[in-house]
């Protein structure tokens, strides 16, 4: 067996691994699929100039950086009572999605794969009991949308040297930008290459410059013959000359001047950094954030702009991808956790914790992890608490009075104020006889 041979069955058990050995290859069953407004058209793989672009591989990666910290939680809402499910979902959704990856590289490929070709696939793979064992990113070449004979969708994925159909709704599909394609996000390849295309010509021309500064300004050419030195002198002298008596040059009839004209055009630092921003905007993300030099509030925007909608968009495919329509509507969901606290600045966090623990919001040990402190071990640490300077209006004047030892009857009033009041009465019976 030559090299050729292992590494070709090398690449099929990797597929087989991940869709099984028995895949239905009989193509022809499969028309293309037709929605409302037409066929849908091919998704191609992102073009491979697009990456090599420093700052938007930079700007890719600080998003994804950033979602791969999601923590999905398996929940049920009933009556008003959040329950967590601790089930595989979560195992592998937040450890070991499966035997390539952890739970880190996987949402970073996911979510890398969904900002540079506005499409993201996910294969979930069940056992024969219909437990989820391991969830795939799926990295394709090519994807035509296909429709069997029952009239299903199906995803024909192309990869580098096998094929496979799939039924949509097997798989978890995240989309950006869903405005002109019916089933995928919109092709953003054009817009990203012209936004390389200005930041490179830009580039290029202060190289150029910088390039042009080194040139001369003139050629000094002999007449006649003349020796090296000669030559040389001439040449000195005419750099001496020139500059000093209102910028004019004397050569004697030997030599003859020839201006050197540049063609480059001058581009300022501000254009500059204009076409950079112009691909910051694009995917939502500040200077400061590349850099790293970014204030608090500058991380919370980027939060609640940016990864705030991926975690919702995460949970809401996550949800209706691996669970059944039974069990969402008893109340399962798959929820994306995304801590913006932990961004916030010190003072802040301060402020705000002491507000919700004495709010009776969160526990002792909650506010404790927003500080990233350790857990206390006391059992009342996850008691919640409220002050009791908050009460309702209704009971505050039970509250007081209850408080100083005084009985309070039903209608509101105090002991002290109903004797207060048959005395009063009593005394003015006694004046009135």
């Amino acid at each position: 067996m030559n090299i050729f041979t292992r590494a070709g069955l090398q690449l099929r058990d990797a597929f087989n691994s991940i869709f099984g050995s028995k895949q239905n290859t009989n193509y022809y069953n499969y028309a293309d699929y037709q929605s409302l407004i037409g066929y849908s058209n091919p998704l191609a793989r992102y073009s491979g100039d697009v990456l090599d672009n420093a700052l938007i591989k930079r700007t890719i990666d600080c998003i994804a950086t950033h979602a791969s910290q999601l923590k999905v939680q398996h929940i049920i809402q009933d009556k008003g009572k959040t329950e967590i499910v601790n089930d595989n979902i979560e195992y592998l959704c937040n450890f070991k999605p499966n035997e390539l990856m952890n739970a880190n590289d996987f949402w970073y490929r996911v979510v890398s794969c969904l900002f540079i070709n506005n499409n993201a696939f996910i294969y979930p793979k069940f056992d024969a009991r219909g437990e989820l064992i391991a969830l795939y990113p799926i990295d394709f070449y090519s994807l035509t949308w296909k429709e069997d004979t029952k009239g299903n969708v199906c995803c024909e994925f192309v990869f580098s040297k096998q094929k496979i159909v799939l039924p949509y709704s097997m798989l978890i599909h995240l989309r950006r930008q869903y405005i002109q394609n019916s089933m995928s996000g919109d092709n953003q390849d054009e817009q990203l290459l012209q936004m390389l295309n200005n930041s490179k010509l830009l580039s290029d021309a202060r190289k150029n410059i910088l390039k042009a500064n080194g040139t001369p300004n003139f050629v000094l050419q002999a007449n006649v013959s003349v020796k090296k030195d000669d030559l040389d002198k001439a040449v000195k002298d005419f750099v001496n000359s020139y500059g000093y008596a209102n910028r004019v040059a004397s050569v004697d009839n030997r030599f003859q001047i020839t201006p050197v004209s540049s063609q480059t055009t001058n581009v300022s630092q501000d254009e500059i950094d204009s076409a950079e921003k112009e691909i910051l905007q694009y995917f939502g993300v500040s200077k400061a954030l590349i850099s790293g030099d970014y204030t608090p509030e500058q991380m919370m925007a980027f939060q609640e702009s940016v990864i705030a909608p991926i975690a919702n968009q995460i949970g809401q495919a996550l949800t209706t991808g691996l669970l059944s329509k039974i069990k969402i509507n008893l109340g399962h969901q798959i929820r994306v956790n995304n801590n913006v606290l932990q961004y916030a600045s010190v003072s802040s966090k301060i402020d705000l914790v002491s507000k919700l623990v004495t709010n009776g919001v969160i526990s002792i040990n909650d506010a404790r992890a927003l500080l990233g402190l350790d857990n206390r071990q006391e059992e009342e640490a996850d008691w919640l608490r409220t002050s009791l300077n908050t009460v309702n209006l209704e009971d505050a004047g039970d509250y007081q009075l209850g408080k100083a030892g005084v009985e309070v009857n039903k209608d509101n009033t105090d002991n002290r104020l109903k004797s207060a009041k048959e005395d009063n009465k009593e005394k003015e019976g006694e004046k009135d006889e």
